[in-house]
């Protein structure tokens, strides 16, 4: 449900922070897609049919906060 609830309410490309990783919801991460993408590099039916799926499902990057730090730790790229 959480999933579905981000599909439709975030927009793609947002930058998701979570904790708990192994509990959070399932959702396309950019960096996947980006080493599929570089996999089939050369295989134009491939590159064409992942981006036909794509094409209906945003992806997302995500930040781990590492809950088992004192303070959260959030990468100084998106510490602004």
């Amino acid at each position: 449900m959480a999933a579905d609830w981000i599909n439709a309410n975030v927009p793609g490309g947002s930058t998701l922070a979570m904790t708990w990783l192994p509990y959070c919801p399932t959702l396309d991460l950019e960096t996947t897609r980006d080493g599929l993408t570089s996999y089939f590099r050369g295989n134009s039916p491939a590159l064409a049919a992942l981006r036909r799926s794509w094409s209906t499902r945003p992806a997302y990057r995500l930040v781990n906060l590492e809950v088992w730090r004192q303070q959260p730790l959030v990468p100084e790229p998106l510490s602004g």
